[in-house]
């Protein structure tokens, strides 16, 4: 940890879309990978005697038409391209159907006196899902219905809690939709009946209470953390539901 420390006082903040020139022969430019607050796709153009080589980088690519982050930038070319491949032969469906999906497991599994265990990874994921539960509780209040607004919605992870205090202070990476509420006050990453938990008494107490919920912890694959606590008390409960919302190695 104290080298950790240590080594950020080397680290530069640069802006996306400014290229920066490391030496003669080397220039490289972050732009927006639409995947976590902050990623970014490198690309780098290397000069060795008249030769030019243009190499793009990327890690995790996000998704287009997501909520709160901008869309992943388009790279026009590239001599060399390195990406991750978690995903990069899958065909996803459209994210409408995944939010629709997730507003009828808990629905359905409310009416039957259950709770929602939803594993989750705490950057960018959790955030996602609450801005999609903001959408659709902002919606319900208009129709009145009493019984899907009194569901408490649990956040119990201190890393999510930390992650999302962050992502309200950097609202220059929000797109133009997450930027339009929070002009009119609106805040997509809260809404009623929102609780973020931080201690390990808060999390204990969530399965105390015998009221339909949903619990919303990390980790996202659940081999650590307090999900495999909720785990321990839904998974037996015929009327609950687990409902994974991000990507299983296999093994976890």
């Amino acid at each position: 940890v104290k080298e950790a420390k240590e080594s950020l006082k080397y680290f530069k903040p640069v802006l996306y879309g400014q290229k920066i020139k490391l030496n003669q022969e080397v220039t490289l430019r972050f732009r927006d990978a639409g995947h976590i607050l902050g990623s970014s796709i490198i690309e780098l153009w290397i000069k060795e005697d008249s030769k030019k080589t243009k190499l793009v980088f990327s890690g995790d690519l996000g998704r287009r038409d997501r909520p709160i982050l901008r869309d992943p930038s388009l790279i026009d070319e590239a001599d060399y391209l390195i990406v991750e491949s978690t995903y990069g032969n899958k065909q996803h469906h459209p994210s409408e159907v995944d939010d629709k999906e997730l507003i009828a497991i808990i629905n359905t599994t409310v009416k039957r006196g259950g709770n929602v265990v939803i594993p989750s990874f705490a950057i960018e994921r959790v955030q996602d899902i609450i801005y999609e539960l903001n959408k659709y509780y902002t919606e319900y209040i208009k129709t009145e219905d009493q019984d899907f607004l009194s569901v408490p919605v649990y956040v119990d992870s201190p890393l999510t809690v930390s992650a999302t205090e962050i992502f309200l202070r950097n609202p220059d990476c929000f797109d133009e939709d997450t930027l339009k509420l929070i002009k009119i006050g609106n805040n997509p990453l809260d809404f009623r009946n929102l609780k973020f938990t931080r201690t390990t008494e808060e999390s204990k107490q969530i399965n105390f209470s015998k009221e339909s919920k949903v619990i919303i912890s990390a980790s996202g694959m659940c081999t650590a953390g307090r999900i495999k606590h909720h785990l321990k008390h839904n998974l037996w409960r015929k009327e609950s539901s687990i409902v994974f919302v991000g990507y299983q190695a296999n093994g976890t």
